[in-house]
């Protein structure tokens, strides 16, 4: 009877231990929650159709890649007017004055998509300035992280890696 008393017990402890071990969540399943929790706010952010790029890195497109999180820069995204200001490192193609001081514009698109694919969001925008006209192409990723292709009619094609964010003051 002791013997059969001590089974018992231990039974009865082991299936709590193993209860309280299964109701635990694992490193991985807190990760995968995080993730979709990012990607949540990424389609919000998109959806939205207002977001702001700030890029780490540049890379021009006959150069080296350059660190950017020193630089401040951004290309601020809405339906009504798209705000950038961001350093170029390439070669201009004006006949006058060069302007290398960076893309800067504020101005209402002229184009502004965005499609959803099955891996990653498409964003295509044009914007004319008084200056330039600039085409934007950007690929944005799920978890937020994207790349960005600026080109326009005076300046080489330049290519920026960041992320997006909520709107910038």
């Amino acid at each position: 009877m002791n013997h059969v008393n001590k089974l018992v017990i231990l039974l009865a402890l082991s299936i709590f231990v193993i209860k309280g071990y299964s109701q635990e969540k694992s490193k991985k399943e807190i990760r995968e929650e995080k993730k979709v929790a990012q990607q949540r706010l990424i389609e919000e952010l998109i959806n939205s159709k207002t977001f702001v790029f700030v890029a780490t890195r540049v890379v021009p497109s006959k150069g080296r890649s350059i660190d950017l999180s020193t630089n401040s820069n951004f290309v601020k995204f809405a339906p009504e007017q798209i705000e950038g200001d961001m350093p170029f490192f390439g070669r201009s193609f004006s006949g006058g004055t060069a302007d290398n001081a960076g893309i800067v514009f504020n101005e209402k698109p002229e184009l502004y998509t965005i499609d959803k694919k099955s891996k990653n969001f498409q964003v295509k925008a044009k914007v004319k300035s008084k200056n330039d006209q600039y085409q934007l192409s950007m690929v944005i990723g799920f978890g937020g992280s994207a790349s960005l292709m600026i080109s326009s009619n005076k300046k080489s094609n330049i290519t920026y890696y960041g992320e997006i964010t909520g709107d910038k003051q």
